[in-house]
């Protein structure tokens, strides 16, 4: 499990899963789990999808071995932000973003907020037609 600091200091832990070919440069899947879950709640999809993309799952605040969050350190907010900052500490310029239920909702911000960083979004078990902000 590796970690990175948000801007507000909290450390928020993701896995990367990679098993591309090394001669090939592959899209990123970032993987946004539901709430009270973890990065680990997507461990079966990984044979699936790890041969065709490089997959990393975010523990979300409060999550997993993700910092716990002060009292002004979780807003929903702060949570699609803290998806474009893993983007920036891996280097990806543009991802295909999935999530499930609040990971989902999060997602929906991230496209919503910041589409230049999208290629593609797919969300479960969440209501659609957020409202950007």
């Amino acid at each position: 499990m590796d970690k990175f600091a948000a801007s507000d200091g909290l450390r928020l832990s993701y896995i990367s899963d990679d098993y591309t070919d090394p001669w090939r440069k592959s899209d990123t899947l970032v993987m946004l789990h539901a709430a009270m879950g973890g990065a680990r709640r997507f461990y079966a999809w990984v044979p699936h999808v790890a041969r065709d993309f490089r997959v990393v799952r975010l523990e979300l605040r409060g999550h997993g071995e993700s910092e716990i969050p002060g009292p002004t350190q979780l807003t929903f907010e702060r949570l699609w932000q803290d998806v474009v900052e893993l983007l920036d500490h891996l280097g990806v310029e543009r991802a295909h973003l999935m999530g499930s239920s609040a990971g989902a909702f999060v997602s929906q911000s991230v496209a919503a907020n910041y589409p230049q960083r999208i290629l593609t979004l797919a969300c479960f078990a969440a209501t659609p037609g957020m409202k950007k902000g």
